[in-house]
């Protein structure tokens, strides 16, 4: 038997916040299979943005926001992909695209404090691929890219103008980057 359940939960307080969120599948499956779709946004502060759409098979994703004016995309298809984002502040902007549906159980958690941060993470094909973003202060920038299974990267930025490019290919790769004060 198939089991579907979407959950969404959107809490917001200020003005002009925006979410939305679209959760969509075409599940034709054989056997004893729960699918569970869950999206949690909470935003506060005047002029928020958070855009999350979900396809494929247990897609996870959380969005904090709090300030003014932030932006979130998170895009997630494949089966057991996990999108968190923590935006505290003002002007900062998270991408993150888990859209390949061949890719399985991906993990991507971006943690932003500070002023006009900007973080992107795609993750492409493959499986167990981990992408965790820390930055705080501002006018950060991090750039990661995974393709392949079994790729981590770790990025730490603190202080000002900081600047980071991971690219990800094959198996196994671990990344770290500390940068700042």
């Amino acid at each position: 038997a198939l089991a579907f359940n979407a959950q969404v939960g959107v809490r917001q307080s200020g003005d002009r916040n925006l979410s939305q969120v679209v959760q969509d599948g075409d599940w034709s499956f054989t056997g004893s299979l729960d699918v569970e779709n869950t999206v949690r946004v909470l935003q506060s502060g005047d002029d928020n943005t958070s855009f999350i759409d979900q396809t494929g098979i247990d897609p996870q994703a959380a969005v904090v926001q709090s300030g003014n004016t932030n932006f979130s995309d998170i895009d997630q298809g494949g089966n057991g992909s996990t999108a968190f984002v923590d935006q505290i502040g003002s002007d900062n902007l998270s991408f993150i695209d888990q859209i390949d549906p061949a890719a399985m159980n991906s993990l991507a958690d971006v943690d932003q404090s500070g002023e006009n941060n900007l973080s992107e993470i795609t993750q492409s094909g493959g499986t167990t691929n981990t992408a965790m973003v820390d930055q705080s202060g501002n006018d950060n920038d991090s750039f990661i890219t995974q393709t392949g299974s079994n790729n981590t990267a770790d990025v730490t930025q603190s202080s000002n103008g900081n600047m980071s490019t991971v690219n990800q290919t094959g198996m196994g790769n671990t990344a770290t980057v500390t940068q700042g004060l």
